[in-house]
């Protein structure tokens, strides 16, 4: 939450030398599933951006979560404040930021797998992740750049129909890929 306010504290409209928009797709993995978007980001000063993303969130649990086996997946939206440290956004560097999701799954799980008393269900859930992220930026021209990421956040079920399914702490590392426009 702090790293959300220090960055939209530094934001100015004023200094904006680069490109103001971007588009890309982005994919990320963590221990029990892989996260596949499309982005886009308007910046608001030479070192601040907003960002937003639409994407699909798989998930595999297998046994890490309350059940036996857990899968599935569901779409979500993000919306991120991202902040370059010591150099601009048009230029090659790191940056901090943080994230807000919240996905729709739907989850299938099972217990007791391979005996008698196999026990099915599936459970819908809303699922808040908030997450603080680093990453680098390259640039393969002027119009296309690379940003390898990672983020540490939590997975927050605030809704559960049909059982609870696994939350927790996450880890994710994954790539973006933007055309500046």
């Amino acid at each position: 939450m702090f790293l959300l306010f220090w960055v939209s504290a530094t934001v100015n409209s004023q200094d904006l030398t680069h490109p103001v928009w971007t588009s890309g797709l982005e994919v990320q993995q963590y221990p029990t599933g892989f996260i596949f978007s499309i982005n886009g980001s308007r910046c608001f000063s030479s070192k601040s951006l907003l960002e937003v993303r639409f994407g699909y969130n798989l998930v595999r649990h297998r046994d890490l979560g309350v059940h036996e086996d857990e899968r599935g997946g569901g779409f979500g939206a993000s919306v991120g404040l991202v902040r370059s440290i010591a150099s601009d956004l048009d230029a090659k560097g790191w940056f901090l930021g943080g994230r807000f999701d919240v996905w729709f799954n739907n989850i299938d799980w099972r217990d007791g797998i391979g005996t008698n008393r196999e026990i099915r269900g599936e459970t819908e859930a809303i699922v808040l992740q908030p997450t603080a992220l680093a990453g680098y930026r390259f640039f393969l021209n002027e119009n296309w750049t690379i940003r390898p990421t990672v983020a540490l956040g939590v997975e927050i079920n605030v809704q559960e129909k049909g059982g609870e399914v696994g939350e927790g702490a996450i880890l994710l590392w994954g790539l973006k890929i933007l055309r500046l426009l």
